[in-house]
């Protein structure tokens, strides 16, 4: 007898990422104590999971436009394909539902495409695991939602990256996060006044080159730099990591002049890191844009493309927005959320 999914949809928001990016990976973590700064916004990865009365397993991108259809035995190979989708599809079943493979489509739309610097691949990947556990009835904390949505990426894949984007995409909102031993991970709420998130947004702008990037080899080059025990690299990894510090108390005391410059500082000390953060480009429209008024510049995500960030106060906004669109790209108001990863049923 056949056992019939009721439908259901999940989302997982994106992140801005703050300060401290880049000590959440191996083996700086392993090493010494990682510490992010990020907060997660109202651009979304969705997926939805659909009861399909042949025995089939699909895998739809709608935003890519790709479509696999596997026969649900079948061994699914994640290293090909929407290795993703397979990936966690793959994992639920083993894990979740005793080895029992459902027939089922599930389907998956992200707001940004995937290496814009936003943790777009990890949300997807936790807005599955939630869509799936939802309509298997199965309940999953949020550490256990990001460790698992890692562990799919990181081991099953084998993809390149650090922690910190499956853990914002699973609890969303305004976090300080630690990671250490490997696999110990902290996750903080920052507690701050609706009126500093309403500042922030108005401050914040997006910029999008259009130009996504593979961060596998930037973070390969940091990798091998601490693993070398390069002392400039490792000095930098340990200034971002103090500049999380600094950045929760600027928060904290609703202080975005010195969030701007503390924001800045921890972008120069991840430039050190790795050479292709950044390049001349990057560097010639962030002094644009700084003549324009912004207070701060960076690149959310590993770096060399995506999404930039600035910090921006109001009286000098629309020159910075001018500035942004005499260059390549789109311009994006930015929301922040404080709700994680969510599910729910539909017809």
């Amino acid at each position: 007898m056949k056992f019939t999914i009721i439908n259901h949809m999940a989302r997982a928001p994106l992140r801005l990422g703050l300060a401290g990016g880049g000590t959440d990976v191996p083996p700086y973590c392993n090493m010494f104590e990682g510490r992010v700064v990020n907060v997660t916004i109202s651009k979304y990865a969705y997926s939805k999971v659909e009861n399909i009365a042949a025995n089939k397993v699909q895998f739809v991108s709608l935003d890519q436009q790709v479509s696999e259809e596997h026969c649900m035995d079948a061994e699914l190979s994640h290293f090909s394909g929407l290795k993703l989708h397979r990936a966690t599809y793959n994992r639920v079943m083993s894990e979740l539902n005793n080895g029992k493979r459902l027939n089922l489509r599930l389907s998956t739309h992200c707001d940004v495409p995937i290496g814009s610097g936003l943790g777009s691949s990890s949300a997807l990947v936790v807005s599955m695991l939630k869509a799936l556990c939802s309509a298997l009835q199965v309940e999953l904390t949020q550490y256990e939602l990001g460790r698992l949505a890692y562990q799919i990426e990181r081991q099953d894949c084998q993809l390149e990256g650090g922690q910190q984007d499956q853990y914002a995409a699973a609890f969303g909102g305004l976090n300080l996060m630690r990671f250490w031993n490997g696999d110990q991970v902290e996750v903080l709420d920052i507690k701050v006044n609706q009126a500093l998130i309403n500042e922030l947004e108005l401050m914040l702008v997006l910029f999008y080159t259009g130009v996504s990037r593979e961060s596998a080899e930037i973070i390969s080059q940091q990798k091998h730099q601490v693993e070398e025990k390069k002392p400039d690299a490792i000095a930098a990894m340990h200034e971002m990591v103090n500049v999380t510090d600094l950045m929760v108390r600027s928060l904290q005391d609703s202080n975005l002049v010195e969030l701007g410059k503390i924001l800045q500082s921890g972008w120069e000390s991840k430039k050190r890191t790795a050479s292709p953060i950044s390049n001349h480009e990057i560097e010639k429209l962030f002094e644009n844009v700084k003549q324009a008024g912004s207070l701060a510049a960076k690149i959310s995500g590993a770096g060399g493309g995506g999404f930039s960030l600035f910090l921006v106060p109001m009286e000098f906004k629309s020159n910075v927005l001018r500035v942004l669109k005499e260059s390549k790209g789109e311009i994006f108001n930015c929301q922040i959320t404080m709700k994680g990863a969510e599910a729910w049923p539909v017809s």
